[in-house]
């Protein structure tokens, strides 16, 4: 029920509130979960010795290209 009063009291706000309260809300749910940015770098390090190592290889048009790289054996 808060929020429902709160969305009522938003739309009475001038543009730029309205702006200031989007943004606000926004970067409160902009928040880097610790333990999801430790895996994301594992796991691009990983890619990155992956690559390093010759056991997969980057091709962009194979990436960038949907039928090829459905096709492919690109390993991630």
């Amino acid at each position: 029920m808060l929020a429902q009063k709160i969305k009522s009291e938003v739309l009475e706000l001038k543009s730029i509130d309205k702006i200031d309260i989007a943004e606000f809300i926004f970067e409160s749910l902009d928040k880097t979960d610790d333990y999801i940015e430790k895996q994301w770098i594992n796991e691009s390090e990983a890619r990155y010795e992956a690559y390093k190592s010759g056991e997969v290889r980057g091709d962009d048009n194979r990436i960038n290209s949907p039928v090829s790289a459905s096709k492919s054996n690109i390993l991630y």
